[in-house]
């Protein structure tokens, strides 16, 4: 997926919950689309694991440390592997996936539904 320099757009699956809060800043107004996309654009990502590659760590689970750069970087390509990431899930029964998406870019006739929010807070 080539982004040309901007910044993905994050998906889920599931409509948030924005009573709940926590979205945006207090008073804030937002937005929730709901779209309908193609998915040879979609990239889906296990957001648990990601934190593996926000904290520099190891995605692995075997009991060692990466041994190169290139070798850490090339742990996190798994989080991108659903066959992993639920094989884990099969082998450590008390784990779960949960998945994030991102695509490049949202165009306007992806879009099926706009609701605008204002941000309560938590």
């Amino acid at each position: 997926m080539s982004l040309r320099g901007n910044y993905p757009v994050w998906l889920s699956k599931t409509r948030p919950d924005v009573a709940r809060g926590g979205y945006l800043e207090p008073g804030e107004p937002g937005v929730v689309l709901t779209v309908e996309l193609p998915d040879a654009h979609v990239l889906a990502v296990e957001a648990g694991y990601w934190t593996f590659a926000l904290n520099r760590y190891f995605l692995s689970f075997e009991d060692r440390e990466a041994e190169s750069e290139e070798e850490l970087k090339q742990s996190w390509e798994k989080m991108f592997d659903r066959d992993w990431c639920e094989s884990i899930v099969n082998e450590y029964p008390g784990t779960n996936t949960k998945y994030h998406y991102l695509v490049a870019r949202v165009d306007l006739e992806q879009v099926l539904d706009v609701t605008t929010f204002i941000e309560e807070g938590v």
